[in-house]
Order: C-alpha cells, then structure tokens, then sequence
C-alpha cells in the first residue's frame, strides 16, 4: 500500500477504535447471478450468514471486531453492533477497504470464496467454516483449519465418512442436482455448531495446537489422498486440517470400517 492509502486505512479502522479485527464471509448466490447471470441456486457452497450470528457474538465478547465481508451480498445480517458490522452492505465497502480489513485482520472465517486469495496473499489464518467439496482445495497450511457440509446418504440413512468421500470422489461434487442423483443429501453445519466451531478455531488461533484426533485426520486426510494419483497430484502437498470440535461431534467421520 501506499502511505497515503496506510494513512486513509488507519482513519477508517480509528472508526472503531480495535486492533482485534476478523473478517469473515459467506457465499451467497447474489454474486454468482450478478456476475455471471448463473441462478446459483443449485450450488451447495451458499451458506446463510444469519447461521454465524452466535459465532460472531461470541467473538464480540472475546474483544474482536468482526467485519461481514463480500462485494454482492444477497441477505442482510439480522444482527449488528459497534463491533458487529455488516460492512457488506455499507456505504463504506470498496476493493481498498477490502484489503486493508484483510492486511491487518488477526483471523478470516470464510465459507470457500473468491476474497480468500487475498487472506492467502497476507498469510492470515483461514478458518474455512461450512466448506463443501472436501477435495476441492487449493489451499492449507499449518495455519488453517476446516469444517465441513456433511454428506447423508438417504438409502443408507448414513452420513458418509472421509473414506467414503475420497474413494467414490464425491469430495469436488458442489451442486445439488449431480449429488441427488446419487441419493444424496448435503447437511448444513447448524448456528450452534458453528459457534462451536469458530469458539475452538479461536482457541487454536490463540495456542497453535493440534489435538490428536485432528493428528488422525491429518494422516488420514494424506493417505487417502495419495491413493488416489489425480489428488496426489493436484492437493497432495497441502495441509489440510479439520477442527477438533467438528471431528469431535461427528466421530463416524473417522471411522475406517462400515
């Protein structure tokens, strides 16, 4: 950045008066439509930002600003506060605001989405919340962690495990239609586990600790992965690490064996 748009960035974040800030974005399909005149409807990376309000009231408590991110948003938050702001639909949003919020966040919390290159770019951890297409990666690092749709099979009245979802490649599927012709339905992490979630990614942000279930999903995660030699090639040197309280929860995610 240039000083003059430092200067111009730090007379904004004066606005709200914290060195605490987190940015955090949901896709919607509002970007997709304006963008691309595509419905978007049938992809099941959308997520609902109004299911991350407990989350980001939890990191309200813990001191933070959060600042809801995205160019073309499709809902408004039903919630805000001095330290809550819907800076989507703000009258001050711009590119610059975007980058300079991201520069200078502690955290991202992100569904899966375009901005999340420039988290990359800055090296910030990314806490990829309700991300769906366990295989359809292109990041991970021993910053970021990930909690994911879950996938039910409706013959089988069974969640699927990571096993399951690697070895049928399921795991780069993203629309609706394509999975209902398999029997199966996407489920949504729901606004309790999400707060959970984002209460442990901001514990391991704090501590940089992994726990051993996570150990297990990491080296479970890579095995079947080099498997396979399409993801080999294409995520097989990435790290990629789930959140203890999502493995936690759905412990049938690990199992190995039916």
């Amino acid at each position: 950045f240039s000083e003059k748009e430092v200067e111009e960035g730090n007379e904004f974040l004066k606005l709200f008066r914290s060195q605490k800030i987190v940015g955090i974005i949901v896709r919607d399909d509002k970007y997709s439509r304006s963008r691309y005149k595509s419905k978007g409807i049938d992809n099941e990376r959308n997520s609902n930002i109004n299911d991350f309000i407990l989350g980001m009231k939890y990191l309200e408590k813990k001191g933070y600003k959060v600042f809801r991110m995205g160019k073309s948003v499709k809902q408004k938050m039903k919630y805000s506060s001095p330290n809550v702001i819907d800076y989507a639909n703000s009258k001050i949003r711009s590119d610059f605001m975007d980058l300079f919020l991201i520069k200078n966040c502690k955290f991202f919390i992100s569904t899966g989405c375009g901005l999340d290159s420039v988290a990359m770019l800055f090296r910030k951890p990314i806490f990829y919340i309700n991300y769906m297409g366990i295989t359809d990666v292109t990041y991970g690092t021993h910053r970021d962690l990930y909690a994911y749709k879950k996938l039910f099979n409706k013959k089988t009245r069974k969640y699927l495990k990571l096993s399951n979802i690697i070895k049928d490649n399921l795991g780069n599927i993203i629309h609706k239609n394509a999975l209902k012709k398999k029997n199966i339905d996407v489920v949504n992490l729901n606004k309790f586990e999400i707060r959970n979630v984002i209460k442990d990614m901001e514990k391991f942000y704090l501590n940089k600790k992994y726990s051993n279930i996570q150990k297990k999903f990491e080296l479970r995660f890579k095995n079947l992965i080099l498997e396979n030699e399409t993801l080999k090639n294409k995520i097989g040197n990435l790290k990629i690490v789930a959140s203890h309280e999502f493995l936690k929860k759905n412990k049938f995610f690990l199992i190995w064996f039916s």
